[in-house]
């Protein structure tokens, strides 16, 4: 069988945790709690059913376990090689610190592309079914986090993950996908989504996931992947959620491991964002420019608060938005601003919304909006 290269020597015992990592039914703190039983003798452990019922594993664990001991590993090995994925174990220098500290840390990750390394990340998340005005306020914060350098996580799905990623690349901003499934082209899902994946390679991103390369796209995943985006990022944004997103779900693990959460507020008329302003109603931060997050987040880093503090980046405007900017010679209130220009209450909503997170607008008191002079 041909070893693929890695950053880290494959030892008989690190060859045993992956055959453990790559069962399924097998979850992290089951992971954990083998190793701690076992301890430098896992290719033992995976030998002797006895230690498996001393472990107390499940029917469905044992199976799932000797069908990774009895595979064969050629094909997937050279997958390893010729997709450049990295295996790492949480004692591995280059595992990012960020998921040591959270309460049900991986057992193991799997990198494609970049090694992730300390530094300021923002996790951009949100509903498959995005609005257009979703898409801006996404395309629009991603743009505005250019100057600090900071890292765009998100998950890969459709709708406001895929809009943040390709935000990301569209500013040169580095990018991480995690994914629930395994991270070789034929696990991703959607499979429409592997040719972002490539250009998020191509652009020195990363592609992640706590599971092997050929783990499929199963639903109890998700949740799992959940709690990496939360547990690597700084702070985890909200962009749009209906009342039963998942981005909900994410938003609950990041309060749950300390970090900073954040929501775009929406109309109360629309679907897509009655999760994100039940989020603001619950405590989050509401997010209308980049300098929300800098004030949520305490601009923990430095260097990231020095870059921010001498860089402000302007955003072209659409025809609409400059036409309202005009009537704001003077702090006027909404209802004053739908009069003088003819829009209904919602369109003038949207384009207020958009104008404070372009940093263009703010509200001097409530209801009433002045014009932000760059």
């Amino acid at each position: 069988m041909t070893i693929p290269s890695q950053p880290h020597s494959w030892t008989r015992e690190r060859l045993a945790i992956y055959q453990l990592v790559r069962a399924w039914e097998c979850g992290a703190q089951t992971i954990h709690r083998i190793r701690k039983f076992a301890g430098a003798h896992i290719s033992d452990f995976l030998t002797s059913q006895d230690a498996w019922r001393e472990t107390r594993l499940s029917d469905k664990q044992c199976k799932s376990l000797s069908a990774s001991v009895h595979t064969d590993l050629e094909g997937e090995f050279r997958e390893l090689e010729e997709q450049g994925i990295t295996f790492l174990l949480p004692e591995d220098p280059d595992f990012p610190r960020a998921l040591k500290t959270i309460p049900d840390p991986p057992a193991a990750i799997f990198v494609r592309g970049a090694i992730p390394h300390d530094g300021l990340r923002i996790a951009v998340i949100g509903t498959r079914g995005m609005t257009s005005y979703g898409k801006r306020c996404a395309e629009t914060l991603v743009q505005q986090l250019q100057a600090s350098q900071a890292t765009v996580i998100s998950g890969l799905a459709f709708g406001i993950d895929a809009c943040a990623h390709r935000a990301a690349l569209s500013c040169d901003i580095q990018t991480i996908a995690v994914v629930p499934s395994g991270v070789s082209d034929t696990s991703i899902m959607p499979q429409s989504h592997v040719k972002l994946a490539h250009e998020i390679l191509d652009a020195q991103g990363t592609v992640l996931s706590e599971h092997a390369p050929r783990t499929p796209t199963l639903p109890y995943l998700y949740l799992h992947r959940n709690r990496l985006i939360s547990g690597l990022a700084d702070a985890t944004i909200v962009i749009e959620a209906g009342r039963q997103s998942g981005a909900l779900t994410t938003a609950k693990l990041a309060l749950e491991q300390g970090r900073d959460v954040l929501a775009v507020p929406g109309s109360i008329w629309s679907e897509a964002s009655q999760g994100t302003n039940q989020l603001i109603k619950d405590g989050a931060t509401p997010c209308t420019c980049v300098d929300d997050i800098w004030q949520a987040i305490g601009v923990r880093h430095a260097e990231h608060a020095a870059r921010i503090s001498t860089s402000r980046i302007q955003f072209p405007m659409t025809e609409a938005e400059s036409a309202l900017l005009h009537f704001l010679t003077e702090p006027r209130s909404a209802d004053d601003l739908v009069r003088l220009s003819n829009q209904s209450p919602s369109e003038i909503g949207s384009l207020l919304s958009i104008l404070e997170i372009k940093g263009r607008v703010v509200q001097e008191e409530p209801g009433v909006y002045g014009k932000r002079e760059w």
